[in-house]
Order: C-alpha cells, then sequence, then structure tokens
C-alpha cells in the first residue's frame, strides 16, 4: 500500500498506539467514510424507529410523562397518568416532548433523540480518532459505536443512556482538546455540556467525568494548569444551565417524596430535594433506596455480559492487548511519571479514555445496577479497541516479516471466532425457518 507522511512526531502513545513518522494510507476516502457511515445508521437505527411500538414499563411510561408536557406545557414536574414522576430529570422528557410536537405521538418521534445521539457518538468517535490516532482508527470507531449488540440494544426503548454518552463524551474531548490548542471557548463549554449532562441523568453526569478527568489531570501533572480550568466562572455557567430546573422542581414539590415513616402523619414526607438527592442518587447507589425495588448484578455477570454488549469487536480485545503490550515492550517504555507528562495527544486520549471507562464500570460493580448502566462506557472502550485494531493493521502491513506473521495470527484468529460465530448463528435461523416452515 502506498505510504503518506503522518503530521504527528514520535512521541510515548498507551493502547498499543504509538505516533511514527509514517503510516500506511488508508483506502477509503473520507467522503466514503461519511457514506458508509451514514449508510449504516440509516439502516439499522434510523429504519427501527417506526416499530415495534412501545414496550411497557419504562419506554411507555417515560413517553406518557413527555406526552403529558406536550399537552400540558408544564415543564418542570414530570407527571405519569396524573402521579408525579419526581425520579428523573427532565432533558429527555423536553426533547421527546418536541418530537411529539412536530411528528405526533408515535414510536418515531419517543426514540428519535436516542437514535440522534447514537449518530452523534459515531460522528465524535470518527473525528476524536481520527485526530488522536489514525484515519483508520477514526473510521473503525464510528463504525464500532454504530454495530456493537448494546448500543443497539439500549436504544429500543426510552431511556437516556445515549444521550448521556454523547454529552459527557463530547465534554471531555472539548476538554481533552481545549487544553492541548489553549482554546477556553471549548473549557467553557465542557462545562455546559456536563450541565446539560446532569439535566439528562442526575448528578452521576458530573461524578463521572470528574472520575474520569481528575486522575488523568494528576498522572499527567497537568493539574498545575488549572488557571486555564475556569473554576469560578465554569462552575457559574454549570449552575446557570443546571440549577433553574432543579429550583423550581424544588419549589412545585415541597412536600413530595416517600414518607418518613410507614404510616405517616399529615406533612411528614420527605421533599422533592431530599427525594431526588438523597434517594435517587446516594440511596440508590448504597442499596438502600425507597422503595427498595432495584436489584445488583452477579459480579461474574456484570463483567462478563460486556462481551456481549460490545460483540461482535469485542472479539478484538485479546488482539488489542497483545498490540498494547508488544508496542509498549518494543518501544522501551516504562510506565512511570515521566512518561506520563510525556505523551502526545493520542497518548492522552488513551489514558483519559481508559481512567473514564475504568471508573464507570467500577463505580458500577459496587453499586445497585441494571445491565445498560454502564451504556456510557461503551464509547471509550469501543474507541480503544478500533485504535488498538488499526495500530495492529497496520504494523502487519509495515512490520517485519515474522513481526508481520504473528500480527496477521492474532487478527486472523479474530475474525476466524467471528466467522465461527456467524455460522452459528446462521444455522439457528436455518433450523427457525425449517422449524416454522407449516405455520
Amino acid at each position: 500500500m502506498r505510504m503518506q507522511p503522518s503530521n504527528s512526531s514520535h512521541q510515548p502513545s498507551l493502547a498499543g498506539v504509538e505516533s511514527t513518522h509514517s503510516t500506511p494510507s488508508f483506502p477509503l476516502s473520507r467522503r466514503a467514510e461519511w457514506v458508509l457511515i451514514l449508510t449504516v445508521f440509516l439502516a439499522v437505527y434510523f429504519a427501527a424507529l417506526f416499530t415495534p411500538s412501545l414496550l411497557d414499563d419504562a419506554d411507555a411510561t417515560h413517553a406518557q410523562a413527555a406526552q403529558h408536557m406536550a399537552l400540558t406545557g408544564h415543564i418542570v414536574t414530570l407527571m405519569v397518568d396524573g402521579i408525579r414522576y419526581l425520579e428523573k430529570p427532565p432533558l429527555p422528557y423536553w426533547l421527546v416532548a418536541i418530537d411529539f410536537k412536530l411528528f405526533g405521538f408515535n414510536a418515531f418521534a419517543t426514540h428519535l433523540p436516542e437514535a440522534l445521539a447514537v449518530l452523534g457518538c459515531a460522528i465524535l468517535a470518527l473525528l476524536w480518532g481520527r485526530r488522536a490516532y489514525s484515519e483508520r482508527a477514526g473510521f473503525y470507531a464510528a463504525l464500532a459505536f454504530l454495530t456493537s449488540i448494546g448500543t443497539f440494544l439500549f436504544t429500543r426503548y426510552f431511556i437516556p443512556e445515549s444521550i448521556l454518552t454523547l454529552l459527557i463524551a463530547l465534554g471531555l474531548y472539548l476538554f481533552l482538546t481545549g487544553l492541548e490548542d489553549h482554546q477556553p471557548t471549548r473549557i467553557y463549554s465542557t462545562y455546559v455540556l456536563l450541565a446539560l449532562a446532569m439535566l439528562a441523568k442526575g448528578l452521576i453526569a458530573p461524578v463521572f467525568f470528574l472520575g474520569g478527568v481528575i486522575p488523568y489531570l494528576l498522572l499527567t501533572g497537568q493539574w498545575r494548569r488549572w488557571r486555564e480550568f475556569h473554576l469560578f466562572t465554569g462552575t457559574l455557567l454549570f449552575l446557570l444551565v443546571a440549577a433553574p430546573w432543579h429550583i423550581l422542581a424544588g419549589l412545585h414539590n415541597p412536600d413530595q417524596g416517600h414518607p418518613v415513616g410507614n404510616i405517616p402523619s399529615p406533612g411528614d414526607v420527605h421533599g422533592f430535594f431530599y427525594f431526588y438527592f438523597i434517594n435517587e442518587h446516594v440511596l440508590r447507589f448504597l442499596g438502600k433506596r425507597y422503595p427498595h425495588d432495584y436489584n445488583k448484578l452477579p459480579g461474574y455477570l456484570f463483567w462478563s455480559l460486556h462481551l456481549v454488549w460490545l460483540f461482535p469487536w469485542s472479539l478484538y480485545w485479546p488482539a488489542t492487548l497483545y498490540e498494547a503490550w508488544h508496542k509498549n515492550r518494543r518501544s522501551g517504555h516504562r510506565f512511570s511519571w515521566q512518561v506520563w507528562r510525556q505523551l502526545d495527544f493520542g497518548g492522552n486520549t488513551s489514558l483519559l479514555l481508559a481512567l473514564y471507562a475504568g471508573f464507570i464500570l467500577l463505580f458500577f460493580s459496587l453499586s445497585t445496577n441494571q445491565e445498560y448502566y454502564t451504556y456510557p462506557a461503551y464509547f471509550p472502550l469501543l474507541l480503544l479497541t478500533a485504535a488498538g485494531l488499526a495500530s495492529l493493521e497496520t504494523n502487519a502491513i509495515t512490520s517485519s516479516t515474522s513481526e508481520q506473521a504473528a500480527n496477521m495470527r492474532w487478527l486472523e484468529g479474530a475474525q476466524g471466532l467471528f466467522a465461527l460465530v456467524g455460522a452459528g448463528a446462521a444455522a439457528m435461523l436455518a433450523y427457525g425457518l425449517w422449524a416454522s416452515r407449516h405455520l
């Protein structure tokens, strides 16, 4: 393949991705990349917006809350069948209420914001992967987000996870590039995105962001640039966006919440602020939420199911881990304070994404959880997987004969396993068709 120069300098990196003076050109043009990504989105996500109808439980319940907003114009207190629904922040319901005004009350309007958020994540993965790693990595990252099982499965009903994922991931990208390019407007945009993410899912939005950013700043030494974070004015901007709804919800619902005792006397009820912040955030994390109606996945399922949610790209994890180990061994770099402080943009991206994903996974391994709670971790995990896969392919093209053979064995092993799973699925579908031939 024709070689073209790279703009990145030779600096230490992570996740098996190291900047080099030259990399093989990617065979797809940028126009072809966009066409393929949009085609996959339209074929998978847009086509699935029209059917099936809304499901019971969260899907229809949340749609009714948005319907109440659209019909009455009451945008502060969520209502379902005349009952106050104070557990959730309002942003996803505002978006769907707007859709209902535009497109009517139907499944398409209900799930459209989630689907568009998935497209936004794919575009962000393309641009971020392209800047941090390579053209190939960016394309693979976008494709991975659009074609992973969990990404699709957990947008089949009305939950805000894809919206939350886009807002925090974009905030991380703007924060990192804002520091890289010395652009304060991007730093301020991060505060706005975090406020919107809090209005989408609650306090876990800033907690997740800080859970990745704080250790990143400590490891890289960039905490010394704290003046560039604009903490005071940025916090004011965050509160300007996030606080009004919380204040209004508290004023509109001063005595709305769960009872203090089993048989409370009149007025003996926790108010909105206790119910929303303590009961729905702190006590839910501790497994003491009232009512106690949340479960926790067994540890082995919590971790192993991510192989399913991120399938088929999880098949490449052994290969990408091999690539990361081999790259760092060959370069002679050791993880130390000096190395952390000399990372290029790709290395900083890998470190930040790894810390962010790790924090989310650890957080929900300790908390009560459901399968889709770790959805925000899909974005960094898939971007890191795409980066490792692209690096492995590049090295298979450019490296020595012995190293090239080793790289190809890892790639062919993952592809062979993928083919085996596909053949098994095809056999099951063929059997189902045969068994139902008389229906």
